[in-house]
């Protein structure tokens, strides 16, 4: 895995085939069903690449909750 890594690094790629190549190596790597590669945005994930999940998993959004001692009372 660390030889993918170290050559997509190294070899001019756009950011949508490093990070869905690296989703791809990680699921390899863990023998794991699924692998989302989510980005924060404001108060929610949003899946940048995926792999071994359905394609319209990347138009989701899931809200990231606030913590406990910052949500506003009761």
């Amino acid at each position: 895995m660390q030889n993918l890594l170290l050559t997509d690094l190294v070899v001019d790629l756009p950011a949508a085939v490093r990070l869905q190549r690296l989703a791809a190596g990680l699921r390899a790597h863990f023998r794991c069903g699924a692998v989302a590669l989510l980005q924060l945005e404001a108060d929610h994930l949003r899946p940048v690449a995926v792999d071994g999940l359905t394609q319209d998993a990347l138009g989701r959004r899931l809200a990231v909750p606030q913590p406990p001692r910052r949500a506003p009372p009761p």
